[in-house]
């Protein structure tokens, strides 16, 4: 993401953590000010996901299937400068189980994430609940 020699805003950069890196909180990972813990995002990133998902010997009926996975990514180029800032493209690995559930009101599912591979700096977060409705 570039500016077209402009700065960009906060509101316009890449984070990543939650449900784009499982194991981090939402904007946990990427440059943010140490004083805040605020997200400052990045212009640059990557991320990459593996899952599989597999039955669990509960009747089918029920719609309940495991899950194991791994998440790897990285912002960072926040183009912010100052002595509060953080600002690394160190790569960072998350893997976990969880459980899908296809409910009558759309698909829910719980992750158990440890972060492997992380800084020092980054928030993270062992459970995520998710939901998604159907089209």
């Amino acid at each position: 993401m570039f500016g077209l020699g402009r700065k960009t805003r906060i509101a316009d950069r890449y984070v990543l953590g939650g449900e784009s890196l499982r194991g981090f909180e939402a904007g946990g990972v990427g440059p943010h000010d140490t004083v805040t813990k605020d997200p400052l995002g990045g212009q640059q990133f990557y991320a990459a996901g593996f899952e599989v998902t597999f039955p669990i010997g509960l009747p089918n009926e029920l719609g309940v299937k495991g899950a194991l996975f791994s998440d790897t990514g990285s912002v960072w180029q926040s183009k912010l400068t100052g002595p509060n800032l953080i600002d690394k493209p160190s790569l960072r690995v998350s893997a976990g189980a969880g459980l899908r559930w296809k409910s009558p009101m759309g698909p829910i599912k719980i992750d158990f994430a440890e972060a492997i591979l992380k800084e020092k700096s980054d928030r993270t977060q062992f459970v995520l609940f998710g939901f998604s409705s159907r089209f």
